[in-house]
């Protein structure tokens, strides 16, 4: 699939499929559950946007990029990849507030649980 410049797509339903995406335009997610399956995104003078910094999506979207190493890669960037050449590859999700803790104590060798200092989300 290819976006053209000066062309803005409203991605509003999860697509079938996709060899490849080249973006030279805008592709723009919406506020809903969507999954995006491509074997590689290209973004050349283009813009991929899911959320803005101020309205960050809310909804789940998944992106799965498919291949092995005998696909087909492109030059420089390889395969199975979301190559950025003087893009904008821009990405907004529900902030998260704490993200990380601190061991409450030392966990030893064979632990199977541990307890954290701070509750992280």
């Amino acid at each position: 699939m290819h976006i053209p410049s000066g062309q803005t797509i409203l991605l509003d339903v999860s697509p079938p499929y996709l060899k490849a995406l080249v973006i030279e335009g805008a592709l723009i997610f919406e506020d809903k559950n969507l999954e995006l399956h491509t074997e590689y995104i290209m973004i050349r003078n283009g813009r991929l946007q899911i959320g803005t910094w101020e309205k960050p999506i809310q909804s789940k979207i998944t992106v799965t990029l498919y291949g092995s190493k005998m696909s087909r890669f492109l030059p420089h960037y390889g395969n199975k990849v979301i190559a950025l050449r003087e893009g904008i590859l821009d990405i907004h999700g529900t902030p998260v507030s704490h993200t990380w803790s601190r061991l409450d104590s030392t966990a030893n060798v064979g632990t199977t649980q541990i307890t954290l200092l701070d509750k992280v989300n």
